[in-house]
C-alpha cells in the first residue's frame, strides 16, 4: 500500500523513493527530478533509466551527453575550458565519477522497481565543480489515450542539456492542461522539432519515419529509435515534421528516458479556424516500431550497480 506525498510521488510503504547524493555524500531531498533541477544550479544534465534496476540504458551515450554539453555550455558563455574542469570535459575522467556518484546514490535507495536517474555536473568561475545523482521511482509508460498539443517555439542551443532550459518551458508546463501528455515545439507554427521533455516523430502512410535531425537535442531513446528503423529497413527522413503534411500521416509518436517510443492517440494543434484535433487509430507501422524498440533497450544497457 502506497500514501501519496506533497512531492507527487507514491511513497512505498517501505523503501527510501527520493536519494540525492553530491558527489557521494548523500544530501537530505524529497524534490522530484524536475523540481530538483529547476532549484540546483546552473548545470548540465542527463535523465536515464534502469534496466532490470542493475543496468542503465545507453550509460555511455549519457556520459558522451554530459561531456559535450559542459563544451557547448562554455562555449556559449564565450569561455573557455578551465584547467579544473578538465576531468568533466573527458570521457574517461568523467567516466568514474559518474560511477562512484551513482553507486553511492544507490547504496541509499531501496524502493523496488526501475529507477529515473539524473546527473547534474554544476561549476563555478574558479573551476571548481560538483556531480549530483538524483534518484526516483521511473513512471509507468503513459496509457492510452495519448494526447499531445502543439504549442511554443523551439529553444536555443538545443544541443546543450542545460538546466536554463528546464526552467524556462516551466511556463509551458504550468499551462499544460492535465490530460496532455506533452508538448511538441513548432518554428513558425508549422515545423515540429521536438517535445519539452522529448523526441517528436511522424510516421508517413508510405512507411517512412520523419523526425527532425538538426535544432533538437537527440535523446538516448531516439537514438535506439533510428537504429531500430535501419535493421528493419524502415526508411526515415531526418526533417522537421510540417503540420502542413499532417493528413499524411498514419500516426505519430514522443520517446524519452519514461515513455519509451509512445504512440500518440490524439494531435492538437492550432489555425486560424481554431485548435484542430487528429486522432490516429491504431496506424501499424507506428505500434510496430514502438514494439521493437521496448523488446531492444535491454541489449543497449550497461550493468553498473551490483
Amino acid at each position: 500500500m502506497t500514501k501519496q506525498s506533497t512531492t507527487g510521488l507514491a511513497v512505498p510503504k517501505e523503501g527510501r523513493q527520493v536519494v540525492l547524493v553530491k558527489n557521494e555524500t548523500p544530501v537530505p531531498c524529497t524534490q522530484t527530478s524536475g523540481d530538483f533541477l529547476s532549484s540546483a544550479p546552473r548545470g548540465a544534465y542527463t535523465t536515464g533509466r534502469t534496466v532490470d534496476r542493475n543496468a542503465i540504458f545507453e550509460f555511455e551515450f549519457h556520459v558522451q551527453r554530459l561531456v559535450t554539453s559542459v563544451k557547448l555550455m562554455l562555449e556559449a558563455d564565450g569561455k573557455s575550458v578551465p584547467t579544473n574542469l578538465l576531468p568533466v570535459v573527458e570521457i574517461t575522467t568523467l567516466r568514474p565519477q559518474i560511477l562512484a556518484s551513482l553507486r553511492a546514490a544507490m547504496r541509499d535507495y531501496t524502493a523496488p522497481g526501475e529507477i529515473k536517474l539524473t546527473v547534474l555536473i554544476t561549476w563555478d568561475d574558479e573551476g571548481g565543480y560538483d556531480i549530483y545523482s538524483h534518484l526516483v521511482p521511473l513512471p509507468a509508460l503513459p496509457r492510452s489515450p495519448v494526447k499531445v498539443m502543439v504549442k511554443g517555439a523551439p529553444r536555443n542551443n538545443p544541443a546543450a542539456k542545460d538546466t536554463d532550459w528546464v526552467r524556462a518551458r516551466k511556463g509551458l508546463e504550468d499551462e499544460k492542461p492535465a490530460d496532455v501528455n506533452e508538448i511538441v515545439l513548432a518554428a513558425e507554427g508549422v515545423h515540429l522539432f521536438e517535445g519539452l521533455s522529448s523526441n517528436f516523430y511522424a510516421v508517413t502512410k508510405s512507411g517512412t519515419v520523419v523526425t527532425a535531425g538538426e535544432g533538437i537535442l537527440a535523446g538516448t531513446v531516439r537514438e535506439l529509435l533510428l537504429r531500430v528503423c535501419e535493421k528493419e529497413g524502415i526508411p526515415v527522413l531526418l526533417e522537421p515534421p510540417s503540420l502542413l503534411d499532417v493528413g499524411t500521416w498514419e500516426g505519430a509518436m514522443v520517446s524519452s528516458t519514461s515513455r519509451l517510443a509512445t504512440p500518440i492517440d490524439k494531435f492538437l494543434y492550432s489555425t486560424e479556424q481554431g485548435t484542430q484535433e487528429v486522432n490516429f487509430n491504431d496506424g501499424p507501422l507506428t505500434h510496430r516500431i514502438a514494439a521493437l524498440v521496448q523488446d531492444a533497450i535491454k541489449a543497449d544497457s550497461t550493468v553498473v550497480f551490483e
